[in-house]
Parts: C-alpha cells; sequence; structure tokens
C-alpha cells in the first residue's frame, strides 16, 4: 500500500491552563485518522520515540492482572512497532476487580514531561472476555497530576474497538490513533465511562464487571517534514549541565509554549517550563539537540530564558554547531559565536532569535545534531549570557527544514523482524520482488521474498528482553504478503524445509567445491591447486590463468581428481556450460608427492593412453582425432610447480574448432595402459591435476563443470552458506551464497574465510519451493597473493575478489526505464585494507552460463571474460560486503544509479555515490546517516548498509543497515541488538 497523502495530522491547537504554564490543547479533529500506519507514516512510531512509563497505576486492579501489565509490554510479538500483535495470555493484561465504578481507570506516568505524540491502545484480548475491553473513554493529560485537560476538549469521548481475542491482535486503534500531537504532558489518564454497556463492550451485565486493557503505547510527538521550511520535531535534548527541576528536554518539549511547531507560538515565563543548567558548569554549559535523523537544516529559532526576575542567565554569546554522527563537527557563522537577544521576562515572549534579528540560518546543512556552546559567563569581550551569574538557560528551541534529503527511521519496517517469538533476530538482510519488478514504487504489485544469514530462533521475553535460544542457523528465509510490514501477512522459515523441525539451514552446501578430497571438481577450477609461475608485483599486474601456470604436488593430492581403484572404465566428464568451438586443451597430470615417501610413485596414477571424446548434447558423442592421435599424456613429474604436462613428445590436445558443450577423458582400463601403473604398478586408480579449454579463437572458458565416475576420496568440507544479494527470473529465486569455512588463524569472533561464491537455485510457484533448490559453483570468487618484495616476509598482500554483493537488473522484465537487458552483479576487490567496488554483467537469458558473464575492466580493458580485469569503480573507498546499485525513479536524483553502502564496513556511516551508468564513474561518496546504536552500547557495531528498490516508493529509498554485538553474552541478555534496521532516504522541495 502506497500512500499519496503523508499528512496525517490535521489538528487545531488553542490555550488552556494547565499546571502552571500555559499547554497547547489539542481538539477533537487530532484523535484519529482515516488511514492506518502504512509504508510512509512509520516515523511517528520510531524506537527512540516510544516513551516507557516509569510508572503505571490504576484505580482497581485484579490479582494477576495489575496496571503494569498494559505498559511493560508482555504479550506482545514486537517491541515498539504499531503493527506488532497481542497475544492472549490474560497474564499479559491489565484488569480492574469486579464492579470497579469510577476506578476503573489506568495512569500512566512519564518521569518527566515530554511532548506527547500518538498513542495505540491493544484492548483486553483474553478470550472470553473482550467483553470486559474499554469502549468509551475520556482522555487525561497532565503536568502535575493534580490539574488535567481533556483531549480534544472538556466531556469528550475516544471509542476503541473491541479485540477479538485472536493470538495475533492488532491495535484496536491502530485505524484512528489517538493523537495528542505535541502537548506537553507528564501524566496520562485513561478514564472509561462508569457504566459497563457504555464504559467496556458489555451489555451492562452481571459477567460485565470487568474493566480491562492489554497494552498501551505512547509515543514522543514527531512529524512528517514533507516541504522546505516544515517544523522538525527534536527526539532528544541533553545538556552538559541540567538542574533537576529544569531539564535540557524542557527546551523541546512545548512545555511552557502556546502551541506546537509554529514559529509564532510564545513562552511563557515559569521558569519550570525552561531548561538551565547548575550553577558554575565551567565547560559543562552546552545543550545539545538530537533530531533522531538526518535532515536538511533551514532555520533555528530561539526563545530564550524567559523567566520572570531570571532572564539575565539566557545564553548570549554562543558558538552553534551540527553534526551527523555527534563525533565530528561543523561550526555555523564560520566557527564565530553568534550573539543571542536577551528574553523581556514577561509572558507572553514571542521568539527572541539573535540579536541582530531573525533565527539562525544553516543554509541547507544536513545534520542530525546541532549543539549550542556559550562562551564562559566571565568573558569580557562576549560573555556566555546575559549576567545572570554563573548559569545558562534556554526557554524553547525550534528548527526548521531546507531543501534537501531526509533520512529517517521506518520503524513500520524495522518492527517487523523485532521479533519475540520464532525467528528472532539475524545477521544480513535482502530482498527480492517474487515478479521480479525492481524498481521503485513497485511493492504493491508483488510479494517480498526476503534472505538472511546467521539467524537466532527461539524467544525473546518482551519485558526483560532475555533471549532464549532454541537454534541458530546459517541461513533463514521470510516471505510477505503485500506491501505493507504486516507481522500477520508475513512467514518466517528456518530449518531444512523451512519448518524448523531440525537445525539444517534452508541452503546447506552441496557443490562440487563443497566437498574435499580427490574430487573431480578439483581438475576444472583454474585457481585450486594453480598459481602462475610468479605472483604478480602489484594490483594492476594481476594476469589471468596463463599457459605458463603450474600446479602444486599436495602430498594428499586433494587439489587433483583421482578415480577409486576398483577397475572397470573410469572416466571424467567437462561441462562447458553452452557449445563453443574449441581450440587448445591444456592438460596438467596427476602430480602427488608425498615427502615423507619420496619412493612410491604417485605419480603414475596420471592417465596415460586415453580416448577424448565431445558432445553438444551428452547424448552423442564424437572421438576426438586430430594431431597427436591417439593421444598419450605425459607424465608429471611431482614437482611442486608442475608445467603443463600435455601430450607425450610435445604437443598439446587442439579440437581444431569442433563444436562442443560436453568433453569426455576415457582412460584405458588397462592399468600401465590407461594410467603409467598407480603407486604400486599395477594400481587400477587414474587421476589428473588440471584441464583447460580455450575455444579456437583462443578465449579460455573461465568456468566449467567436471564430473567423474568416482574419486578415491570425497567428504563434505564442513563449511556453511552466507547469503548475498539475489533476483527473481522467470519462476525461480536466485541467490549468490558466500561458501565459508572456518579458519582457526583468524582473531576470536572472525574464524572464518570465505572459500567461494555460489548460485542458489529457487523455484518459485507463488512463493519459495524449498524441496526444488538447486546449487552451483560459479566463478564468482578469486584469490591471489601480490608480492611486493619478492623474497622479503611481510610483503605479500592477499587480493581478492568477490561477486554477489548486490544485484542490479536492467531488463524490461525488472521494471527498468531505457533498459540494456543486463544483469549486473557487484562485488568488491580485497587488498590492503581497502574493500572496493566491482561490477560484472550477463546477459538475462544467459544468467546460469558463467562464460557468457563479464566484468568490467575500464575503459581499457571493457568486458572481460577474466575476473582478474576487474576495475574499480569507486577507487580510494571503503564499501561495506553488503551494498546496493540502484536506478533510481522519481526525485532529484531521477535516471542516476545510486550506490548505497556502510563506510568502512563497520564505521557507522552510511554513504552514497551517484552515477551516471552502472559502471560509473561514481562521485565522492555522500555521508547520509549516522547508525545510532553503537553510541546506545558501545558492545555493539553496525554494519552491511543497502537499499531495497522494489519496496520504496519513487524517488525515495528504503534502507536497512545490520548491528551485531562485538560480545556474543549481549545477544542473550538483550535479544534485540541482533537484527536489521531500516531506513527511509528522501528528498524534499
Amino acid at each position: 500500500m502506497r500512500i499519496a497523502n503523508r499528512r496525517w495530522i490535521t489538528v487545531s491547537l488553542a490555550l488552556c491552563v494547565s499546571a502552571s504554564a500555559a499547554l497547547p490543547s489539542v481538539g477533537a479533529a487530532s484523535s484519529g485518522s482515516s488511514s492506518p500506519p502504512g509504508a510512509s507514516e512509520g516515523v511517528l512510531y520510531a524506537e527512540q520515540l516510544l516513551l516507557k512509563p516509569v510508572a503505571t497505576t490504576a484505580g482497581s486492579e485484579a490479582p494477576g492482572f495489575e496496571a503494569a501489565n498494559a505498559t511493560n509490554n508482555s504479550g506482545m510479538s514486537g517491541f515498539f512497532g504499531p503493527l506488532e500483535l497481542h497475544g492472549t495470555g490474560s497474564g499479559t493484561m491489565w484488569r480492574t476487580d469486579a464492579f470497579p465504578g469510577a476506578d476503573n481507570w489506568l495512569q500512566l506516568d512519564l518521569g518527566a514531561v515530554a511532548p506527547l505524540g500518538r498513542m495505540l491502545i491493544w484492548n483486553y484480548n483474553e478470550p472470553g472476555g473482550a467483553e470486559w475491553g474499554v469502549k468509551h473513554a475520556e482522555i487525561l493529560y497532565s503536568i502535575d497530576g493534580v490539574r488535567w485537560s481533556s483531549l480534544g476538549g472538556p466531556g469528550k469521548k475516544h471509542k476503541l474497538e473491541k479485540a477479538t481475542g485472536s493470538p495475533n491482535e492488532q491495535a484496536s486503534n491502530l485505524a484512528a490513533p489517538i493523537d495528542f500531537a505535541g502537548v506537553p504532558a507528564r501524566y496520562v489518564k485513561i478514564v472509561p465511562d462508569a457504566h459497563a454497556a457504555s464504559g467496556n463492550w458489555g451489555a451492562g451485565r452481571e459477567k460485565d464487571k470487568h474493566y480491562g486493557i492489554a497494552e498501551v503505547r505512547l509515543y514522543r510527538h514527531a512529524n512528517i517534514v514533507d516541504d522546505a521550511g516544515d517544523s522538525i520535531a527534536v527526539a532528544r535534548a541533553k545538556a552538559g549541565s541540567e538542574r533537576p527541576d529544569a531539564p535540557a528536554d524542557n527546551a523541546v518539549n512545548n512545555y511552557g509554549m502556546s502551541g506546537v511547531g509554529s514559529r509564532e507560538d510564545t513562552h511563557g515565563n515559569d521558569s519550570a517550563a525552561m531548561w538551565s543548567t547548575a550553577d558554575a558548569p565551567g565547560a559543562a554549559n552546552w545543550i545539545e539537540f538530537d533530531l533522531g535523523g538526518t535532515f536538511p537544516l533551514g532555520e533555528l529559532h530561539v526563545w530564550n530564558y524567559n523567566a520572570l526576575d531570571g532572564a539575565d542567565r539566557g545564553i548570549r554569546w554562543a558558538k552553534v554547531k551540527v553534526s551527523l554522527d555527534g563525533i565530528a563537527w561543523t561550526y555555523a557563522n564560520g566557527g564565530a559565536p553568534l550573539e543571542f537577544a536577551r528574553a523581556s521576562g514577561a509572558a507572553p515572549e514571542a521568539a527572541s532569535n539573535l540579536a541582530s534579528g531573525g533565527p539562525v540560518d544553516f543554509g541547507g546543512a544536513s545534520a542530525r545534531y546541532v549543539r549550542i556552546e556559550p562562551n564562559p559567563a566571565a568573558d569580557a569581550a562576549e560573555p556566555g549570557n546575559w549576567g545572570g551569574g554563573d548559569a545558562f538557560g534556554l526557554a524553547e528551541a525550534r528548527f526548521y527544514s531546507a531543501p534537501g534529503m531526509v533520512v529517517e527511521s521506518a520503524p513500520e519496517w524495522t518492527s517487523l523482524f523485532a521479533r519475540t517469538e520464532g525467528w528472532t533476530g539475524s545477521d544480513g538482510i535482502f530482498s527480492i520482488a517474487y515478479n521480479g519488478v525492481d524498481a521503485q514504487g513497485a511493492s504493491d504489485r508483488t510479494d517480498t521474498l526476503f534472505l538472511f544469514s546467521d539467524t537466532f530462533t527461539g524467544s525473546v521475553d518482551p519485558v526483560t528482553k532475555a533471549r532464549d535460544l532454541q537454534g541458530f542457523y546459517n541461513n533463514t528465509l521470510a516471505t510477505l504478503e503485500g506491501s505493507v510490514p504486516d507481522p500477520r501477512n508475513a512467514e518466517f522459515l528456518w530449518g531444512s524445509d523451512g519448518t524448523g523441525q531440525d537445525f539444517s539451514s534452508i541452503f546447506e552446501p552441496n557443490t562440487p567445491y563443497a566437498y574435499v578430497g580427490t574430487v573431480a571438481a578439483n581438475v576444472a577450477n583454474n585457481a585450486f591447486g594453480m598459481s602462475p609461475s610468479a605472483h604478480p608485483s602489484a594490483p594492476t599486474a594481476v594476469t589471468p590463468p596463463q599457459p605458463t601456470d603450474t600446479h602444486d604436488n599436495r602430498k594428499d593430492g586433494h587439489t587433483m581428481w583421482l578415480s577409486a581403484a576398483d577397475g572397470g572404465e573410469h572416466w571424467i566428464k567437462f561441462d562447458l556450460g553452452a557449445a563453443y568451438a574449441l581450440g587448445r586443451m591444456p592438460i596438467w597430470n596427476y602430480n602427488q608427492f608425498d615427502p615423507a615417501q619420496p619412493d612410491v610413485p604417485y605419480v603414475d596414477r596420471g592417465m596415460k593412453n586415453v580416448k577424448i571424446l565431445y558432445s553438444t548434447d551428452d547424448v552423442a558423442y564424437t572421438e576426438l582425432q586430430t594431431a597427436g592421435y591417439p593421444f598419450q599424456f605425459a607424465k608429471a613429474d611431482g614437482s611442486p610447480k608442475l608445467s603443463a604436462t600435455n601430450l607425450t613428445g610435445g604437443g598439446v590436445v587442439d579440437f581444431g574448432g569442433a563444436a562442443a558443450r560436453y568433453v569426455k577423458i576415457v582412460p584405458n582400463a588397462a592399468p600401465g595402459d590407461g594410467n603409467w601403473g598407480g603407486a604400486t604398478g599395477d594400481e587400477a586408480a587414474y587421476g589428473l591435476s588440471q584441464v583447460r579449454f580455450y575455444t579456437a579463437d583462443g578465449e579460455l572458458l573461465r568456468f566449467v563443470r567436471a564430473e567423474a565416475d568416482s574419486a578415491s576420496s570425497s567428504a563434505p568440507a564442513g563449511n556453511w552458506y552466507w547469503l548475498q544479494d539475489g533476483i527473481s527470473l522467470g519462476d525461480s529465486f536466485y541467490a549468490f551464497p558466500l561458501n565459508m569455512a572456518p579458519d582457526p588463524t583468524q582473531p576470536p569472533g572472525w574464524q572464518f574465510k570465505v572459500v567461494g561464491v555460489a548460485m542458489a537455485k529457487l523455484p518459485n510457484a507463488g512463493g519459495p519451493v524449498l524441496t526444488g533448490i538447486t546449487q552451483s559453483d560459479t566463478p564468482l570468487y578469486y584469490e591471489t597473493v601480490v608480492d611486493y618484495a619478492p623474497g622479503v616476509p611481510g610483503w605479500q598482500w592477499p587480493l581478492k575478489f568477490t561477486y554477489g554483493a548486490g544485484v542490479m537488473p536492467n531488463t524490461a522484465a525488472s521494471g527498468a526505464p531505457d533498459p540494456d537487458g543486463y544483469i549486473y552483479v557487484y562485488g568488491y576487490r580485497d587488498h590492503a585494507f581497502e574493500r572496493n567496488l566491482v561490477v560484472a554483467r550477463v546477459a538475462e537469458a544467459k544468467f546460469e552460463s558463467f562464460n557468457e558473464w563479464r566484468f568490467w575492466g575500464g575503459s581499457e580493458k571493457g568486458w572481460s571474460r577474466h575476473i582478474e580485469d576487474s576495475a574499480l569503480l569507486l577507487p580510494g573507498v571503503n564499501v561495506s560486503p553488503e551494498l546496493s546499485v540502484t536506478r533510481m525513479q522519481g526525485g532529484p536524483l531521477d535516471g542516476k544509479y545510486v550506490l548505497v553502502y556502510e563506510k568502512d564496513s563497520l564505521s557507522n556511516t552510511l554513504e552514497y555515490s551517484v552515477a551516471d551508468s552502472p559502471t560509473g564513474p561514481f562521485q565522492a561518496p555522500v555521508a547520509f546517516y549516522y547508525a545510532p546504536e553503537p553510541g546506545m552500547n558501545p558492545l555493539t557495531n553496525t554494519y552491511n548498509a543497502k537499499a531495497h528498490p522494489h519496496l520504496s516508493d519513487e524517488g525515495e529509498l528504503l534502507i536497512t543497515y545490520n548491528v551485531n554485538a562485538t560480545d556474543g553474552n549481549q545477544h542473550y541478555v538483550d535479544g534485540t541488538i541482533y537484527r536489521p534496521r531500516w531506513l527511509r532516504m528522501r528528498w524534499i522541495e
């Protein structure tokens, strides 16, 4: 569902008297809207906006049904989101004792005055007792708990829908949320009508004697910033110093103000409604504002400290600075102090702003944090206050937007993955449109498949957040029906069949590269056991496989193929993926050598006299009889750097242009004839180290599958898959799992390594069919060593290419504008502490034909068969191992290609970069968001930012990043850490 108009809030503000300061009052129009929380309004329910009561009390409580149950999250499916569900457990709700009369109320104490936003209520939901849920109630709010105002005006009654008794109950007022629209208050009271037939859903009968509520969630006021000049509601304020009775939040909570959000509002002169430092705060005289997201800042309007007989405490000369992350700051006004005007101490007081007139102008600076740093009070030339001793204060600060980019929480999406039961958190998240349409604005036309890597299952206590682990899986899936992140329409799948009945991951490595031993795949892997005659001296000197490459002599033969020694016919077969006009086929014969048994002639297991057959269909084969026929392979010599052995007497097998997809090598059956005698002289085992295929025009076919009649040894490698990005094509889903292996040489917590990239294919029959998964190895991973100083230890640096981190279809089927018919698959080059962006592409119709894939080698090499030619698209910039590139539709970047990633992988800084084509060049990166989680818990880190275009509206991007703990115990103490967070990036004018 896409909502065209994101402006939900239509309010009228009037003055009323409450406590001891002027409070904005909310009119009846604020009590709700007919639109449920959809794809664009979730910011109003952001996680950091949830107001948690310090106490919840009631006029009456039945034993076991205490008032605290209504605000402690018990019974909830998640922790903060508007679409989360409540169960039916009676011990998770509040209920009055029998016949409470006027004591049927529920009260929330927030502990401090806050600007109130929306309130969601899950009505009493016990099966057979839903009649006890509240029906009509007055909603009261108060600063001091003594003097109360009624939301919507005196006597206004708000109606809650009856719960259904379902274990998946949505908020009863979800379609019409109660909205305080920013009114400041510390206390909120829900007062049902005393008569049961009106106050609850009963009919006034004897059994209708109780009143109850399952859960109440109250959120801090927020607003949708749609246009330049709109007010930006501050999410939080803090100060270096504050008096207990004058906290920093008073400067942003509308307390003492005549209204909410307007530049024209006035402030009273009650000091209890302002912020003040303690006396003599020294350098701690600053106040800082967290806007809760990244905004283009226009103006800051200030109501200076305005207490009667105390206005001299107001800020005078102060520096103002802005920051994206709260760490690196940029000063306004060139770093020079600004002079703020003195307030009058009278009420009502208009915005005082700057002494020179007008507000602080930020000129559109992109920021989340703003800090005001007054000079010392004793500064002779430019004192930090207006003479009020050595204390500082402020009444109110309001921010207004400029044109530009907004990045804010998308909690309706985040909360879908913050779960208390079953699937309870994962590392990594990718999304695939069922119908393959990856364009923005397409979510209402398709369902979605989500891909996850390491995943916890079990439960997370909704109150304490402690995790109870049931299982841990290396990869899982989820499906979402429709475009709204409603947990009722989401299904999470884990275990081999998706039901969680076993502890296998959905995708378990089952390709030839997932086995170790003397398996046939070793012979077709261009890298395994093979190395260039000399390591490259620089990254730019890396070359594709050459005829001069050599093979090792591993003592167990596990970089080679060796048949079982069981007699009969043996063979090895190669599948080139498509029919090609073939040329040369160089061979490295079996080369095992064990220095502990130097006299055992393992190399005699190598093939000798053979037949070479070829076919285009794997049915009808023709024997090759070109130069050198009948073919006899030369014996290897066991050297650690074996050059191609080829044919006895010289020469290389050459197909002479014959068309073939399949090639089969069949040694003669007799030992000493089909091989060189084996390790014993008459051993019926036959082996090869490496075989390569060139086309008739001299191009190496980089990817070849191999299978054989048998292998002398074969065992699962013990590896696992972490999922990368994917795509839906036709009736199949595809993904590119990383083939991961243990690596005990690495530091604790990092003892793993990538050894390959596979392709997983999953039938799509209106959703994933887990029983039909197929897998194949790919040529999308490559590693070598760059030797900067031959013979000098410590100057040898690994160099690796990994593809599959991001997939961008640029095809008609994907909804791309002006499609070129290719699917672009992005990856990265790891070398010398840098992770740089690279790209490959393949025509849609040839997606599974890896010899048709091409790697972008820059303007000099163009599209190359060779992964080693991959050129850096954004040199000098470290991208994350999960990322995205999106062809933007709508907005100021319409038609551009936008890369999204996390800087340096673990920096907590999210960046984007723009290009005019899929291959770049990409422009200098722009930092657009700083993940706050490490600042809230230093034992966490964030990583792997990416966009999800098909779930995004036109001109916008939904973006995720992952959160993990550096201390594994944290995952059990706080089960909400390990899950993706969602953001929305958009532009306003």
